[in-house]
């Protein structure tokens, strides 16, 4: 759970998740440009999906989702 202003602030990416090992896409792109936040690497995209590493707000199950 990270809050919305966290994340317009955090996240950014590069599409490389998106690339195959030629450079080409897997699939095609959207139509608007890369997220790219100044100051920010050009993809923090795996940070947000690592459960394992924190990084951004907060990893909790369902329970902890029905509670908050």
């Amino acid at each position: 759970m990270v809050p919305a202003d966290r994340f317009l602030a955090t996240f950014s990416s590069d599409r490389s998740h998106m690339r195959t090992p030629d450079g080409g896409y897997t699939y095609p792109p959207p139509p608007w440009p890369p997220i790219q936040v100044e100051g920010l690497p050009p993809s923090t995209l795996a940070r947000f999906v690592d459960m394992n590493t924190p990084f951004e707000g907060e990893v909790m199950d369902l329970e902890g989702l029905l509670r908050l």
